[in-house]
């Protein structure tokens, strides 16, 4: 292995090390067998540190005992040229990416700063090198100094997911849902967000109650949230929580409900992808037309969703406009999607090729392609047996199996909510 390679290999490892030391450290169980194994474990890594590295974990762990004791405010010294010298370095130093260096300024610089400062700092520097499991620690003294600052929170609670400690996550959202209609709006929509991930790991009996209560905070905090002036709400948040709220509902099978909160979406930014693509999905059995119009337009996006192509595919199918539905199928199968889909748009894209008297060889092709994705599928198994027996008694094929319009609304709706 290059030395190079192994190098950040082992600075990895030694940090991660040195995270789980402190945390024994901080529980007051420094002195026990488990410390005293990591401690063990930390020798073959710093062997394999440049001085570089050596330098940064030895900075680490002088910061990490400035996580010690209650977070507590203390005045910050008053400026002085050497303060203000000091700022000026720091400026240049993140502006350069010389991460060293600002980390070794702000040492020497935060007797300057209000305490909850050089914390969210720290922070910020180890997001950025890349270990959020390091981040967290330093955003939740930030956060736990000054509760006030809704901007630290939020951060602290986001980098708990990039660190996947996802339970913790969902902890510290129920702590700030406990108090709801004190929380800023922005926060209580990140607190939902963290508990709408965390609905992945149950089943959907579990988690139709999930979805209930936090539509149900969403609504509340979406009202209050839209009181507030454009400078304390950007319009992205809202955004975000009007779609949260529609996947809420579509869980919850309320129609309505998720129709309305992507209105609501579109009515902020008539672009969204997104909204478009779930409205759509959501009309696509009951008004058609009205489907159509919003996938279109989801496609003048340039988005990378298979799904928009998928039901404009189908619609072309289904409607004898078979070139529109080449055009689709074969758009959509060069994205990402999963196999049943893929199996569906080579169906679709054989029948194409079939109604516009192209290559029986090629529907043939296609439709064993779509077997090998989807095998035992019935509908596709008689297509191909349909196409084989007309071929061989030399008689035009019988109407072909179709999805209805409904089915494959249920196809979006199911896997676009799993996704």
């Amino acid at each position: 292995m290059p030395t190079a390679v192994k190098s950040r290999e082992s600075f990895r490892e030694y940090v991660e090390l040195l995270r789980e030391l402190h945390l024994l450290m901080a529980s007051d169980e420094g002195e026990t067998a488990q410390a005293d194994a990591a401690r063990d474990r930390m020798d073959a890594p710093w062997a394999q540190l440049d001085e570089t590295k050596m330098a940064r974990v030895r900075g680490l762990s002088a910061d990490l005992y400035t996580l010690e004791g209650e977070p507590v405010r203390r005045p910050p010294l008053a400026p002085n040229p050497t303060s203000r010298a000091l700022s000026q370095r720091l400026v240049l130093a993140r502006a350069k990416g010389n991460w060293d260096d600002f980390l070794r300024l702000l040492r020497e610089a935060e007797r300057f700063f209000p305490a909850e400062l050089p914390a969210y700092l720290r922070g910020s520097i180890w997001l950025e090198l890349g270990f959020p499991s390091i981040a967290v620690l330093f955003f939740e003294r930030a956060s736990r100094i000054a509760p006030e600052n809704t901007n630290y929170a939020w951060i602290w609670l986001n980098c708990l997911v990039e660190a996947d400690r996802l339970d913790e996550a969902a902890g510290v959202a129920e702590e700030l849902l406990a108090a709801e209609s004190a929380v800023h709006p922005k926060l209580v929509f990140k607190a939902v967000d963290v508990l709408f991930v965390q609905t992945r790991k149950l089943t959907e009996l579990q988690a139709t109650p999930v979805y209930q209560r936090l539509a149900e905070i969403l609504e509340r905090t979406l009202h209050r949230a839209k009181l507030l002036p454009p400078d304390e709400m950007k319009d992205t948040v809202l955004v975000a929580a009007f779609v949260e709220l529609g996947m809420c509902y579509e869980h919850l099978r309320n129609d309505d409900g998720a129709l309305a909160a992507y209105d609501e979406v579109l009515s902020i930014q008539p672009s969204h992808e997104a909204a478009l693509t779930a409205r759509g999905i959501l009309r696509y059995s009951k008004d058609a037309n009205a489907a159509v119009r919003d996938l279109e337009r989801a496609l003048l996006q340039d988005t990378p969703l298979v799904w928009p192509y998928f039901y404009l595919a189908h619609h072309s199918l289904v409607t004898a406009r078979y070139q529109h539905c080449l055009y689709y199928c074969r758009a959509a199968l060069v994205r990402k999607a999963s196999d049943p889909v893929k199996a569906d748009l080579l169906e679709w894209q054989a029948i194409a090729i079939a109604e516009t008297n192209g290559s029986i060889a090629e529907v043939l092709a296609n439709l064993d392609a779509a077997l090998r994705l989807a095998p035992g599928n019935r509908r596709i198994e008689e297509n191909k047996a349909e196409v084989t027996r007309a071929l061989n008694a030399r008689a035009p094929a019988t109407p072909w199996h179709l999805l209805s319009e409904g089915e494959v609304e249920e196809v979006g709706r199911r896997r676009l909510l799993a996704a």
